[in-house]
C-alpha cells in the first residue's frame, strides 16, 4: 500500500502487509482524527482481515498497529466521519457496523423479505455510504446507503430498523 500526497505529487510512505492475510486490500482509508490527535490508516481485505495503523503527523512512520478480523467476504468497507466505527458488506454478507475500539458489532442489517414466489433475494454489497451522525448518539452512523451488485440502493436508519426502508 502506498500513501501519496496528490498536491505535492509525491509518495509519502509505503506499507508492507502485516501478514499474508493482508496482502490484497479491497478497501483503504484514512480515519482522520480517530483516537485523539493521531491519524489512522485502515486496510481491509476480502477475507475480512483488517489492519489499523496509527501514523505520525507526517504520515511517514507507523507509531502503532493492530489487527482485527470481521466476517468475510468483504467487498467494501467505509468509516464513519468520526472514524470510530466502520460499516462493511460483501457477497452474501449484508451491511454490518462495527465499533473499532471494542471490536463489537453495533448494528447489522437484515435482508429484505422473500419475494412473491417466497424466494430469498441474494445479497451482494458493492458500495457503502454513511450519511451523517447526531451529536451524543449511541452510534456515529445514522443512515447507511448500500449499493448492491443487483442494481439496488438500500437505505438503513440504524436507530430504527434492520431492513431497508
Amino acid at each position: 500500500v502506498q500513501l501519496w500526497d496528490i498536491d505535492a505529487k509525491c509518495e509519502l510512505a509505503s506499507f508492507d502487509p502485516i501478514s499474508d492475510a493482508h496482502a490484497a486490500p479491497k478497501s483503504i482509508m484514512l480515519l482522520g482524527e480517530a483516537g485523539g490527535d493521531r491519524n489512522s490508516f485502515l486496510t481491509c481485505c476480502e477475507n475480512g482481515a483488517v489492519s489499523i495503523r496509527t501514523l505520525d503527523e507526517s504520515f511517514r512512520t507507523v507509531t502503532a498497529e493492530r489487527d482485527l478480523t470481521v466476517a468475510g467476504p468483504v467487498s467494501r468497507m467505509r468509516a464513519t466521519a468520526k472514524g470510530d466505527q466502520v460499516a462493511f458488506g460483501g457477497k452474501e454478507k449484508d451491511v454490518t457496523l462495527v465499533d473499532l475500539e471494542s471490536e463489537k458489532v453495533v448494528w447489522q442489517a437484515r435482508n429484505v423479505p422473500n419475494n412473491k414466489l417466497d424466494l430469498r433475494l441474494p445479497v451482494w454489497v458493492t458500495d457503502i455510504g454513511i450519511l451523517g451522525g447526531a451529536e451524543g448518539a449511541a452510534t456515529s452512523a445514522v443512515t447507511i446507503a448500500a449499493c448492491t451488485a443487483y442494481g439496488q440502493v438500500r437505505l438503513y436508519d440504524v436507530r430504527a430498523q434492520r431492513r431497508p426502508g
